[in-house]
């Protein structure tokens, strides 16, 4: 077939997995700013005026909550770009991620068809990945953008890898590896990928190819390991955090079954949302033992499919899904895994599951009937998923019912409740808004946001001692953070304590930085303080 022609038979299959991708996440695109959304995109002033070379050396820029502050300056300079075409205006925001999920999607179908040879199953593996209702939060929350801009380079650097012998090849894979690198340093498994494609399709290892990639990597893992040795105003408290609040045991081991409760979601869609799913688990859970029996199985694919080469396909993509989740065992992370934390390993989950697919239209390929039941068994599995994922789109048109059925999925994870008490303090509703947080402080007693936003409706409700006593609470657990500061200042104030107050003030804006959006009005609270204590704002 001439290349001409094969580029012809895949434009169709490629447009249809790129309207799969789009159509049944439409009823989301109205939704609104939620979450870190507010302080990474709505109250950035970084966005309103771009500086590349700020982008490239300043961490601060990324967020206006202090800490907040991951080295992605792609992400930086992608989002300056929809803020000039968009302004805050979250529709266009969201239409331009889910754009680059089904580019992300054309792209698995692509590496299927021409990395992996499933030229008759590679749409399968597209309308997976497009479709899987596990990909709500990727394609519609925006501040889950770091993996979907990521992955455009990393896939395109494993087809320029893996494509052919042409000398333009390795330079063109290192830059994409190197870009893929600025948007999420997860794109450090592309390094995996590669080698288990060349491995899947029997191919030696070439070290003029290969080369390139390899220090595009070094270069990228270099620039990320830097800004985590960089002083940071939040670094001690960090690190605080890993060594006295971090538990060990419940994050390695959440972290371990994770690929296979993602994977229940992926093929088994049951319109739940969840941000997190960290439910408590012991050594000898059936969840853990299920697991590791799990892992172990899919050890032996791979051992099996070392000396068989028709199994190949299959094990590289079951490696490539969990070499790309399993290293978070070991990573520090601050909160448990979420779904949108999966979306560079889910397209070795697709890869998989069509070379399943082929193989079991090879076997049935002289019984028609059959051939057509397996094809119709697949055809439905997309449906319901396409099906699933227009309800989970429909979620997220409001922050409330996002958050409202995460606490229904997984009602220990304490953010979600926080969230809906500051969603129902934003309505007014006090009363609501507090039994909310309780339950967050209650499941999470180091959680300093809770404890804020509990002072912020106490303040409200005229209650300066509860206020005072709730942020100070927030303050002790993070003393790096001005916005607790301050908080503790208007409650002192509320009670007539200025003179006490005024230190608070004074350290807040201390450490706010430049763009932090609460920086004027805590210099009001200062003027007042000021004022009521008879002297004159400097």
């Amino acid at each position: 077939m001439t290349p001409g022609r094969a580029a012809g038979t895949a434009l169709w299959p490629a447009l249809a997995v790129a309207a799969a991708a789009v159509l049944p996440r439409l009823p989301g695109l109205s939704g609104p700013f939620i979450f870190d959304d507010l302080n990474t995109i709505a109250q950035n002033p970084a966005l309103r005026h771009p500086d590349l070379l700020g982008f490239l050396t300043d961490p601060t820029l990324a967020s206006v909550k202090p800490g907040n502050w991951p080295w992605r300056p792609l992400l930086l300079l992608f989002d300056a770009l929809r803020f000039g075409l968009f302004d805050l205006r979250p529709t266009g925001w969201h239409l331009s991620q889910l754009l680059v999920h089904a580019l992300n999607s054309v792209l698995v179908f692509f590496v299927a068809r021409r990395v992996f040879k499933l030229s008759h199953t590679a749409i399968f593996a597209g309308l997976l990945f497009a479709v899987a209702p596990v990909q709500a939060q990727a394609a519609l929350y925006l501040s889950a953008r770091s993996m979907v801009v990521a992955l455009p380079f990393a896939l395109g650097a494993l087809l320029a890898a893996t494509g052919g012998a042409e000398r333009w090849r390795p330079a063109v894979a290192a830059g994409l590896v190197f870009l893929a690198m600025l948007a999420s340093e997860g794109a450090l498994v592309t390094a995996g990928w590669i080698g288990l494609a060349l491995w899947a399709r029997a191919e030696p290892l070439d070290r003029r190819r290969l080369m390139p990639v390899a220090a595009a990597l070094f270069a990228g893992g270099l620039y990320h390991l830097l800004r985590a040795l960089l002083p940071a105003p939040t670094g001690l408290e960090l690190l605080n955090y890993w060594r006295d609040s971090f538990d060990w045991k419940q994050h390695a081991l959440s972290q371990l079954t994770a690929p296979f409760a993602l994977g229940r979601y992926f093929f088994l869609p049951t319109g739940s949302s969840f941000f997190h799913d960290a439910p408590p688990l012991g050594f000898f859970s059936p969840r853990v033992l299920a697991a590791t029996a799990a892992l172990l199985a899919a050890g032996g694919l791979v051992a099996l499919a070392h000396r068989r080469p028709g199994l190949r396909p299959g094990a590289a993509g079951l490696a490539w899904y969990l070499g790309s989740l399993l290293p978070a065992v070991f990573t520090p992370l601050n909160i448990e895994l979420s779904e949108h934390r999966a979306y560079l390993a889910l397209p070795g989950l697709c890869l998989a599951a069509a070379w399943l697919l082929d193989r079991l239209l090879v076997a049935a390929s002289d019984r028609a009937r059959l051939r057509r039941a397996v094809v119709a068994a697949a055809g439905l599995v997309v449906l319901m998923d396409a099906a699933s994922a227009v309800g989970r789109a429909a979620e997220w048109r409001s922050d409330e019912a996002v958050f409202r059925d995460t606490v229904r999925h997984s009602p220990g994870y304490f953010a979600a409740w926080s969230m809906l008490g500051a969603a129902a303090y934003g309505r007014g509703d006090c009363r609501r808004a507090l039994a909310d947080l309780d339950r967050a402080v209650a499941l999470r007693p180091g959680f300093a946001d809770g404890y804020n936003t509990r002072a912020a409706c106490f303040i409200r409700e005229g209650n300066s001692t509860a206020a005072l006593e709730s942020a100070s609470r927030a303050a002790r657990l993070d003393p790096q953070n001005p916005t607790y500061m301050n908080s503790v200042a208007v409650a002192l104030m509320g009670a007539g304590r200025e003179r006490e107050a005024l230190p608070w003030l004074e350290r807040a804006l201390q450490l706010a930085p430049a763009n932090d959006p609460n920086r004027p009005m805590m210099e009001r609270n200062r003027a007042r303080c000021l004022a009521a204590l008879g002297q004159t704002p400097p």
